[in-house]
């Protein structure tokens, strides 16, 4: 059929375009060959354009809507329909027809000065997707993160669920679906809709999945996957005595071993500190790693040992967790011993892990910080105890002015506070010691 132009009285040039669009807003019906039949109800949009805005037209024409099976050969559909005005309802997207247009036909077929454009709604057929292809079943080891997936062809969509119908959707718009979990999915295929075109202006596309009859195949895929598990391992830190060797245990059987020392048994002898490593694969070929901090715990040693008065104190030449005695029996925390008198004392320092205890003999020399020669019977003498124990010895007391008060060889020592027979007077005096090779120097105070 051949539409005739418009007779424009006015104007030398004028066009007229006409939008057909669906209730939902949208140019075009995309349908599933297996969809139920869908009434779709159409309207019209007309817009006039000319070449001077100032200027009208002056239309003599019929409105028509047409319809065509192929796009190129129309037929009077509905014309000047009383009340129908610019809707028409298509009575099922399922008849033979598919395409639709309104045209203005002009009834005096005067003057070919006015054109149109009639943008056609197309009711779109889509296929029924082939089923998805399995390209194979999966055995792996759950830590590898293997995929199922199927192959579709173009313009198909893949969506899994947990039965072969009905069930739960677990992804949509994929052709892969990771899974932690062994079982058989079920993969459907979708065709994609034809794509609309843009809306007549003010108007908007809803999701389409809320309008149209979901293009799927016939029956879901079934793919499965087995996935093993690894080998249940965890992590381990030790200890081991300096000088002293551990075995270091995967702590499962049944499985190859491959340590990084190069070792493939279950278990190691070593005697380095480090970090340690064995890969352990089961029958089904899956591997974990299991890594093992060894710390080395060493014996203690001894820097020195010093007097300070009736205190003695125990310096270790290395940190650690160490306790002391000066018995062998009672142990303590604290590197300082309170309260002792002088004299010759064996030491024990010992690693609480049992990892070492070192023994020493010291000589405590108490030396006070002072006296007072008072007659009350407390701390009335300046004592020195210890002397006795090295095989040479001697203390000497000097005043400030460097006067000789008394002196004592190989003995211990005590002092009253007095000078030929006098009592000296309240204030500092000094003390030299030579014990063997040592030089020990210091001062204390008389009080009365």
């Amino acid at each position: 059929m051949t539409i005739p132009k418009t007779v424009n009285t006015v104007a030398l040039n004028c066009r007229v375009q006409t939008v057909v669009y669906d209730q939902w807003g949208n140019t075009s019906f995309p349908r599933c060959e297996t969809a139920p039949p869908t009434s779709i109800k159409l309207r019209v949009h007309s817009t006039i354009l000319r070449s001077n805005p100032q200027q009208t037209e002056n239309f003599n024409y019929a409105n028509k809507w047409q319809q065509s099976t192929d796009g190129k050969d129309w037929e009077d559909a509905i014309s000047n329909v009383t009340g129908l005005s610019n809707q028409y309802i298509i009575p099922s997207s399922s008849t033979n027809y598919r395409f639709y247009r309104y045209v203005l036909i002009d009834e005096e077929f005067l003057y070919p000065l006015c054109t149109f454009d009639y943008q056609v709604f197309e009711i779109f057929t889509v296929p029924r997707p082939s089923p998805p292809l399995n390209p194979g079943n999966i055995e792996a080891c759950i830590s590898e993160n293997r995929a199922l997936s199927v192959t579709v062809d173009k313009d198909v969509e893949v969506d899994w669920y947990d039965a072969p119908s009905g069930g739960q959707l677990l992804l949509a718009n994929s052709t892969t679906f990771l899974t932690q979990k062994s079982g058989t999915y079920y993969a459907e295929a979708r065709a994609l809709l034809a794509p609309l075109e843009p809306p007549v202006p003010g108007t908007t596309i809803r999701d389409t999945d809320s309008i149209y009859t979901p293009c799927t195949s016939y029956q879901r895929t079934p793919v499965s996957i087995i996935l093993f598990d690894l080998p249940e391992v965890s992590d381990e830190t030790l200890s081991f005595c300096e000088n002293t060797t551990i075995t270091l245990s995967a702590q499962i059987s049944n499985v190859a071993y491959e340590w990084n020392t190069g070792e493939t048994s279950s278990s190691i002898n070593v005697n380095t500190p480090g970090i340690y490593t064995v890969k352990v694969t089961n029958s089904n070929g899956c591997s974990s790693l299991k890594t093992i901090a060894l710390e080395q715990i060493d014996a203690p040693k001894v820097q020195t040992a010093t007097s300070n008065e009736h205190a003695i104190t125990i310096i270790t030449a290395i940190h650690g967790e160490f306790e002391y005695s000066l018995d062998g029996f009672s142990y303590q925390d604290e590197n300082t011993f309170y309260n002792i008198e002088g004299g010759l004392y064996k030491v024990y320092v010992r690693e609480k892990n049992n990892c070492g205890l070192v023994t020493f003999d010291y000589v405590h020399l108490a030396i006070p910080k002072f006296f007072t020669p008072n007659g009350d019977g407390i701390n009335d003498n300046f004592v020195i105890k210890g002397l006795e124990n090295f095989q040479f010895s001697q203390i000497s007391i000097f005043d400030r002015f460097g006067t000789l008060i008394k002196t004592s060889q190989n003995n211990p020592f005590e002092w009253d506070g007095t000078h030929r027979g006098q009592p000296l007077p309240a204030t500092d005096y000094w003390f030299q010691i030579n014990i063997e090779d040592t030089l020990k120097k210091g001062h204390f105070a008389l009080k009365r």
